[in-house]
């Protein structure tokens, strides 16, 4: 990927996806980076961005698909932008059962909450979709990925949409840390002290997903196709209409 320039700021958005977890990124450059496209300012959720991009402009549809950080802390404001600026219709819960009791979420009035692991609509043309779980990293990085994936988007692009997260977790890196650790100790500096399993938990890597795709290829006949239709139980009518919505507007 590029380097970015400013007047003020100049950085490389593939050397600052892959930055150390307990390092803070400089706020200047995450300021700039989570005003613009693909990411979307809602107030009280982390890390909304849409499913596409310019470089995969030709493969996906613009501002139709949508993932995120949980809206447990949505504000008035942001409820509104969320549905009536941004236009969204549906949201998909990729939460279990025990976590969606432990953090509930606000009504979101005029969008549809379906929790993803009874449900699928992809008949459905006219719901812009947002997919959310804990961080908008894990379950939404891999179902992102399985989207980009069913519409020809190289790993290489695949890989930089799940990066992103690194830049769009970056307001609550400390507080989601403190989340997965109760009781960590901050030693006054930009480290955070953490257990290995912790930060592996929390580090967002290429090879995550990139692993993840590769297997999703080389395990099934027909790669993606043949994963949705075996594993997830698509059929090959549902998989045309996902490929019809999510084609480009011509």
């Amino acid at each position: 990927m590029a380097s970015h320039t400013n007047e003020n700021l100049h950085y490389d958005i593939s050397e600052l996806v892959r930055m150390d977890m307990r390092v803070e990124l400089p706020p200047p450059i995450v300021a700039e980076i989570l005003s613009s496209p693909p990411f979307v300012t809602i107030p009280g959720v982390i890390n909304v961005r849409y499913i596409s991009s310019t470089a995969t402009a030709l493969n996906i549809r613009q501002g139709f698909a949508y993932r995120s950080g949980p809206p447990t802390k949505i504000t008035g404001s942001g409820i509104r932008k969320l549905v009536e600026d941004v236009g969204v219709k549906t949201i998909f819960d990729l939460r279990n059962s025990s976590e969606r009791e432990k953090f509930p979420w606000p009504e979101i009035l005029g969008a549809e909450t379906v929790w993803l692991a009874y449900a699928a609509t992809p008949e459905r043309a006219d719901l812009d979709v947002f997919a959310k779980d804990d961080a908008g990293k894990d379950r939404s990085g891999v179902l992102a990925a399985l989207i980009l994936q069913l519409v020809g988007v190289p790993r290489d692009l695949i890989a930089h949409d799940y990066l992103l997260t690194r830049v769009g977790t970056e307001p609550a890196r400390q507080s989601l840390f403190s989340s997965l650790q109760a009781g960590v100790k901050e030693r006054g500096s930009d480290a955070i002290s953490v257990s290995p399993r912790l930060l592996a938990l929390m580090s967002v890597k290429d090879t995550a997903i990139t692993t993840f795709v590769e297997s999703i290829e080389s395990r099934f006949k027909g790669g993606i196709v043949g994963y949705l239709k075996t594993d997830l139980g698509f059929t090959v009518e549902d998989i045309e209409m996902m490929l019809v919505n999510l084609a480009p507007v011509q």
